[in-house]
């Protein structure tokens, strides 16, 4: 249990579904407190289960009696490997800034997933390929450049795969909360 503060008035449970599991949060002891803007503060318990395994109705009816549930380390891995998908999800939606040392040892794209150029920052001007940089500098490319382009994206996504798999591994090997949250910050440093 924890003291939360919120911008808003908290429900007194909150349930959200991810990927076979159920991530509760139940607020208890909801007070609005004085401050510009207006605050308020609960005791707080966030905790995953197995979807299906708890009676949700009974939660919303007395969220009090679920104030210290804890997760269980099983369900604390499954926390954690949501966490790693989402953050890997994360930098593939945006637009990771991908090194490409072949190209120029000080070039970087803006990556974003595809199969065509095009979607890299690729385009034609008057016919010639060429090619915006994450500086938004416009180079022209050979069939070489670009060859080696892609081959530095590829080897990046294949590197936060190897970073994903490798916490995936170190939480399933955990043996403690500490042991999983290590896992995630390695795969966040990983990725930064």
């Amino acid at each position: 249990m924890q003291k939360t503060r919120y911008s808003e008035q908290p429900e007194p449970v909150l349930v959200e579904a991810i990927k076979g599991y159920v991530h509760i949060t139940v607020a208890v002891n909801i007070t609005q407190v004085e401050s510009d803007p207006p605050a308020w503060e609960a005791d707080t318990n966030r905790f995953w289960v197995p979807a299906g395994e708890l009676d949700l109705d009974a939660v919303r009816q007395n969220p009090a009696a679920y104030l210290h549930r804890a997760t269980h380390l099983s369900d604390a891995r499954a926390e954690a490997k949501a966490k790693a998908q989402m953050a890997v999800d994360s930098l593939r939606n945006g637009c990771p800034v991908v090194p490409v040392p072949s190209f120029r040892a000080d070039a970087a794209v803006c990556h974003r997933p595809a199969d065509d150029v095009k979607m890299l920052g690729g385009f034609l001007m008057g016919g010639l390929p060429y090619f915006e940089l994450a500086s938004g500098e416009v180079v022209s490319l050979t069939a070489d450049d670009l060859a080696g382009i892609m081959r530095d994206v590829t080897q990046w996504e294949v590197a936060v795969q190897q970073a994903k798999q490798a916490a995936w591994v170190a939480i399933d090997a955990a043996t403690s909360q500490d042991e999983i949250d290590a896992a995630l910050i390695a795969l966040e440093a990983a990725l930064s």
